[in-house]
């Protein structure tokens, strides 16, 4: 199996075009960091903390989402999450886990929003 599989003939599925659509969509939760800016003022040397902390916090960050899709993609074939409204509620079915299955799923419905 290819670790990047071909297209389907439709941009952003699948292949290179899937990746760039999805890194497109990552932006999204990086737009967060911000916060760590708003901060600056109550640290006692920001020139020299605050690239540290935004730095080290995107590449935590980073390596936990690398870290989870690794994990969700071992659980379930990658096929599987296309179209799924809850792609964590699919890897968390093929678990042994029963307690948190339908802890994932009341999460992940559309009623459980507030």
């Amino acid at each position: 199996m290819p670790f990047i599989p071909e297209n389907t003939g439709k941009f952003g599925e699948f292949g290179w075009s899937g990746v760039l659509r999805a890194a497109g969509v990552i932006f999204f939760a990086y737009i967060g960091f911000d916060a760590v800016s708003t901060a600056a003022q109550e640290t006692k040397n920001p020139q020299k903390n605050m690239p540290i902390g935004i730095i080290g916090s995107l590449i935590i960050c980073t390596v936990l989402y690398v870290a989870f899709a690794f994990v969700m993609t071992g659980l379930a074939n990658y096929k599987e999450f296309k179209g799924a409204a809850a792609p964590v509620a699919v890897a968390i079915a093929y678990t042994p886990y029963l307690w948190l299955q339908p802890l994932i799923r009341w999460r992940s419905s559309p009623g459980s929003r507030r």
